[in-house]
């Protein structure tokens, strides 16, 4: 249907940030805050000796570490925002092998982890703690590209592949990248295929 496209015509590639959970597309370049949470607590914090001398026998299920994992697990929540990606193709030619790749520039107190990184929620019942993971995205993104977060030094990357877009296609990343910050800094990233190599809009 309509007219076939022209042997020299290119995909028009759009990276966008996204909330996976809802599927909406947010705002480019997207800015987010964090807090850095500073300095530590002790590690002992959380621990409630209350309950261990009221219940000796609770003990035998209680979370050792649950003070240190709930201090961890709050600097996590605080200081890293987590940001998907949604790749569309607004041309009339198939993009063949695209590729995503993001890096941290600018200055060092920025930084960049994949989703598998981040702590669980703990808690002070081992029992509890052992079962707490649960899924966060939709069953249809299983499918999806997923990020992958490399380390190259002091410098982190995020690489994507997306494989063969068609044109008018719109594919949502599987999971999403965590993204935090001590000062202000910038997300570069571009898109590559074996059409076209261009910088484009997302940054953070």
């Amino acid at each position: 249907m309509g007219p076939a496209p022209s042997e020299n015509s290119l995909p028009r590639l759009r990276l966008d940030w996204a909330d996976l959970r809802g599927r909406t597309i947010l705002d480019s370049p997207f800015c987010i805050k964090t807090k850095h949470l500073t300095p530590r607590l002790p590690d002992d914090t959380f621990n409630d000796r209350r309950a261990s001398a009221i219940d000796p026998l609770g003990s035998l299920y209680s979370n050792q570490l649950f003070s240190e994992k709930m201090i961890i697990y709050a600097f996590w929540v605080h200081f890293f925002r987590p940001l998907g990606f949604c790749l569309r193709n607004e041309g009339d030619t198939l993009a063949r092998k695209v590729r995503f790749v993001g890096r941290v520039i600018g200055n060092s107190q920025g930084t960049i982890r994949s989703w598998e990184e981040r702590p669980k929620r703990p808690y002070r019942s081992s029992m509890v703690d052992q079962h707490s993971e649960t899924t966060l995205f939709a069953d249809h993104l299983k499918t999806s590209p997923e990020p992958s977060v490399n380390v190259y030094g002091d410098r982190r990357e995020v690489t994507m592949d997306f494989g063969d877009v068609r044109p008018w296609d719109e594919i949502w990343a599987a999971k999403p990248i965590l993204v935090g910050a001590r000062c202000g800094g910038d997300l570069v990233s571009r898109i590559l295929s074996s059409y076209q190599t261009s910088s484009l809009a997302p940054s953070a």
